[in-house]
């Protein structure tokens, strides 16, 4: 039996047994943690669970003591790349402009997907192949910072320069950090530390501090603190609580790069600059017609989103303004009715407004016989009182596209108005009198039936045939049959470009306060414009033309009574792997076939140099590099001169639109000790055609041309345009020398 002494020993030990796997249990599990954070931090950007993993581990007393201070070097740091998710957190609220370029990184890998050329690091390439896959890997690692943001907080008028901070989180680009923190005590000289983070003066302008994660640069140390301080907690104003930015916070979201300027703090610099500059008269001027105290800021982003890249710029205004110049050029929104006349498949349209729908003056109906009586201020009010909104917008060719004898491209008009009855009656009396003029058809048109709608035609002189109609309070023209059967069954169908796949994203830009709008598919247009474009050209361009099927641009304004704005959108960026492996494929085959014929050319084996060149000169006939090559293969290397003339020749007539190339060859062949004189007269031909084209008014084209004369024996022509070349030179080095050839060819004339 045990004693009492013996119980108690054994028991302890068990306890400290217990206790320690209890302890070994901790330290793994806190082990454990730490892992799991850094994985969430690094492969799943969950910064913030990484955050509480850490802090449990880095708070943890029984956990291993350098697993803890580990912890809280990746504690610290994530919590600063979370704090400096929104760079404008970190920004004095004071700030007159800002300016942030948010995951660069991860931005172009999303543009080089749509392009295209990202590449698949699990999928094996095609043999043969030539194709540009950029690897993600790359991208995120060339362009892996988290981004950079800056903040001009004042502006010295006697120094002329700027003060503010910048703040710059490389992510994880150690190497880029790494540099960084080697350069800094080369370029700058330590300083006292701020907020415990080590400081560098930069030649007296500015001092910048390295925190766990961020470079922070900035004009004075009072606002590296703030930052610094806002990064902490320790202060909590910032730019992003600002009203000014607030405004905008929900366009932040998406942007790539953003840029603000808060008008107000502004204000006095401007007004300070317009009276300096200009005086109080004009000061008074600008202020009643700018009301430059209601300015209150700029925006500006660029976006590349799923949909596609954008460009939003923004004038913001306060409430109340009298902001003259913008209510001036403010019109109404547009009558989204409108766009339900442009029909689907068009290649382009536009649409802006001019009066408000409904209007007090609206009233009447386009149907029956009987038109109301007009008068010529009718026509001033049918602009500024009847047209609420106008859409015009060009169809791909159809089977009417060259109406009248020449190719007029398929135009539309959508006019939407409060009276129809005056509108058809004023339109009808300008189209019946323009047709007067061609002496056919009478003031009224001639009718035609198109679809089941009556349509009038009037022919325009010296231009195409004018289609006319109307449908309730929309006044349908257009330059073809084509066009207006589009027009009429969207109108009548719904079959519009409002259910038209190529412009649903681009179309949600347009909303209540659109003012004016245009929208373009790159593909349909490319088809439009092949009966304007001559087919070399097409050829050219056609393979680009291709990748455009899907991509459509569109630029839309909008007005509010105290915002305007202006969005630009380019959707279904087009896949160009295609044709950058086309474009790889040709540079390698004209490397291989520069390489063929240098190795011709070093053995001497001129045929095959020339079957090289031709090979070249059958993908590029208009080389001109090429053809002076093959020149000089035919007249100094097989020293064939007549073929050398033909491919001469040749060379001349492609380079006869460019002066410079003619004068150079012209002048190599009669200076070049080379071609000793056997090209006399295609050089002067080429010499004659480069003064030609410059009127005989270029100093160098006329010394050349005096050369070519002087060997072909009319040595007065050469004084005299020598002469000339002397006088037309500003350069006292050149002129020495034209004296010095003049004074050669009159020694030639007295000795003659």
């Amino acid at each position: 039996m045990l004693s009492m002494k013996t119980f108690q020993q054994v028991f302890l030990g068990l306890a400290l047994a217990i206790a320690g796997a209890a302890g070994v249990a901790r330290a793994a599990d806190a082990e454990e943690k730490f892992k799991e954070a850094y994985y969430l931090e690094h492969a799943e950007g969950d910064l913030t669970s990484a955050a509480k993993l850490y802090e449990q581990v880095a708070t943890d007393r029984k956990a291993d003591e350098g697993l803890r201070v580990k912890a809280k070097t990746r504690l610290a740091a994530v919590t600063e790349e979370i704090a400096s998710e929104d760079f404008a957190r970190l920004m004095p609220p004071e700030a007159l402009a800002y300016v942030e370029l948010r995951k660069p990184g991860e931005q172009v890998t999303a543009l080089l997907g749509k392009l295209g050329l990202l590449g698949d690091p699990n999928q094996l390439p095609e043999a043969g192949a030539r194709k540009l896959a950029i690897s993600p890997d790359l991208v995120k690692e060339l362009i892996g910072i988290r981004g950079i943001a800056a903040a001009v907080t004042g502006f010295n008028p006697i120094t002329q320069t700027p003060s503010g901070v910048a703040v710059f989180n490389p992510g994880d680009l150690g190497a880029v950090r790494g540099l960084i923190q080697t350069g800094l005590p080369v370029a700058g000289k330590p300083v006292e530390a701020i907020g415990g983070y080590p400081a560098y003066d930069v030649e007296g302008q500015v001092t910048v501090a390295l925190t766990n994660r961020l470079v922070i640069v900035g004009t004075d140390r009072a606002l590296i603190e703030g930052v610094l301080g806002r990064l902490s907690g320790a202060q909590k104003r910032s730019l992003a609580d600002t009203e000014a930015l607030a405004d905008i916070g929900a366009e932040r979201s998406d942007a790539l790069v953003l840029f603000f300027v808060n008008a107000k703090p502004l204000i006095p610099f401007i007004t300070m600059g317009i009276a300096g500059s200009a005086g109080q008269q004009e000061l008074a001027m600008a202020q009643a017609i700018l009301d430059l105290g209601s300015l209150q800021s700029m925006t500006g982003k660029i976006a590349l989103g799923a949909d596609g890249l954008g460009l939003n710029l923004a004038l913001r205004l306060d409430e109340g303004h009298k902001n003259l110049a913008f209510n001036f050029f403010r019109t109404p929104a547009i009558n989204h009715e409108t766009l339900k006349c442009v029909p689907q498949g068009a290649a382009a349209f536009g649409i802006g407004a001019l009066n408000a729908a409904p209007s007090r003056f609206g009233g009447g109906s386009a149907t029956g016989d009987a038109r109301p009586a007009i008068s010529a201020l009718d026509l001033g009010r049918e602009v500024f009182c009847n047209i609420t909104s106008i859409a015009a917008f060009v169809m791909p060719p159809g089977e009417s596209g060259s109406e009248g004898g020449m190719p007029i491209p398929d135009v539309g008009l959508a006019i939407t108005v409060n009276d129809p009855a005056k509108s058809a009656a004023i339109w009808t009396q300008v189209l019946g009198f323009a047709s007067l003029a061609t002496g056919t058809g009478p003031v009224e048109g001639t009718p035609v039936t198109i679809g089941k709608t009556e349509v009038r035609t009037y022919r325009v002189p010296d231009g195409p045939v004018i289609h006319f109609t109307t449908v309730d309070n929309d006044l349908l023209i257009a330059t073809s049959r084509h066009a207006m059967a589009g027009a009429i069954e969207a109108r009548g169908s719904g079959k519009s470009v409002l259910e038209d796949p190529a412009f649903a994203t681009a179309l949600k830009q347009v909303g209540p306060d659109t003012t004016r709008a245009l929208f373009v598919h790159a593909g349909r247009a490319a088809e439009m414009a092949k009966q304007f474009v001559p087919p070399q050209a097409m050829k050219e361009i056609g393979p680009v033309l291709g990748l455009l099927s899907d991509t459509a641009a569109s630029m839309v304004m909008d007005y509010s009574d105290r915002m305007f704005r202006v969005s630009v959108a380019v959707t279904g960026v087009p896949d160009v792997s295609g044709l950058v492996a086309q474009a790889i494929g040709r540079q390698q085959q004209k490397h291989e076939r520069h390489a063929e014929l240098t190795r011709a050319v070093k053995q001497g084996k001129w045929e095959e140099a020339l079957e090289a060149i031709d090979e070249q000169l059958a993908d590029d006939p208009d080389s001109l590099p090429l053809l002076r090559g093959k020149f000089d293969l035919l007249a100094l290397n097989k020293k064939d001169r007549d073929e050398a003339l033909v491919c001469g020749a040749v060379y001349f007539a492609k380079a006869r639109e460019n002066a410079t190339a003619l004068n150079n060859m012209a002048w190599a062949l009669l200076t070049e000790k080379k071609y000793d004189g056997r090209f006399t007269e295609l050089a002067s031909k080429m010499a004659e055609r480069s003064n030609e084209m410059t009127g005989h008014e270029n100093w160098m084209f006329l010394d050349t041309l005096a050369v070519a004369k002087f060997k072909s024996g009319d040595v007065s022509g050469a004084i005299e345009l020598e002469k000339k070349a002397i006088d037309l030179c500003d350069s006292d080095n050149s002129v020495a020398e034209l004296r010095k050839s003049l004074e050669r060819f009159e020694r030639a004339r007295d000795e003659g």
